[in-house]
């Protein structure tokens, strides 16, 4: 699937997405509305702005009101019960899959493998773009360093499991999140390779291994942007 199909697939995810959301909390809404209009006391029936127009038909009528409190727990129950913890799951599982390609991020700065740096310091989406976008510019303008590049070729290496590994997970947040995985896991894939097969102490070797990790880093950056920015 192209980059392309793949981000028109995300945008129809979005639009579902608020559609659903706001359909439960429009119901919300107009079922504690109409509990208003319908209730037998009077005081609160004129409370809603709309009640002259259903005054004399709604009014005190118990099965409006019975209707109408069911309609206003069942949101609330969809809210608590299937929305929020659904949501927040998501969120958890995504937060967690983004430690992963932070290796490459850390990489980039020339750091120690490890996992400390974006534990405590980048658990959000902003921190991670901020980090996404500068490594980004840096390849797009071909700014690192070999020893830099040597050790991203690296960690590409040594978290191309992890990759592999992660894709259910990125599959149970949403079938988009998870094709956006598959993209960096294809560059991490590519990276790996160039990683093995390629002796930086060569120099015709070493210059096919920089283009090459500026092309596939390229790669993998544009698919974890989108993996960020999507929402759930």
């Amino acid at each position: 699937m192209r980059t392309e199909d793949i981000e028109k697939q995300a945008r129809i995810e979005n639009i579902e997405r608020y559609i659903r959301h706001g359909c439960v909390w429009a119901l919300l809404i107009v079922s504690l509305l109409m509990l208003f209009v319908t209730s037998k006391d009077a005081y609160w029936s004129r409370l809603v702005f709309l009640s002259p127009i259903f005054i004399n038909d709604l009014t005190g009528s118990s099965i409006g009101f019975a209707i109408s409190s069911g309609l206003f727990v069942s949101s609330i129950f969809t809210f608590m019960l299937v929305i929020y913890p659904n949501t927040r799951r998501k969120r958890s599982t995504k937060d967690a899959l983004l430690h992963i390609p932070s290796f490459i991020l850390e990489g980039a700065e020339g750091g120690l493998f490890t996992w400390s740096k974006n534990v405590i310091f980048c658990n959000t989406d902003k921190c991670v773009l901020e980090n996404i976008l500068d490594y980004k510019q840096r390849v797009e303008g071909k700014a690192f360093n070999d020893d830099q590049i040597n050790i991203t070729l690296q960690h590409a290496s040594e978290t191309l499991h992890l990759f592999e590994n992660s894709l259910p997970a990125a599959m149970s947040i949403s079938s988009t999140h998870g094709f956006f995985w598959i993209g960096m896991t294809s560059s991490m894939k590519k990276l790996s390779d160039v990683h093995s097969e390629y002796d930086f102490s060569y120099d015709e070797q070493r210059k096919s291994s920089v283009e090459l990790y500026y092309l596939y880093g390229f790669e993998f950056v544009k698919f974890l942007e989108s993996f960020v920015r999507l929402k759930i």
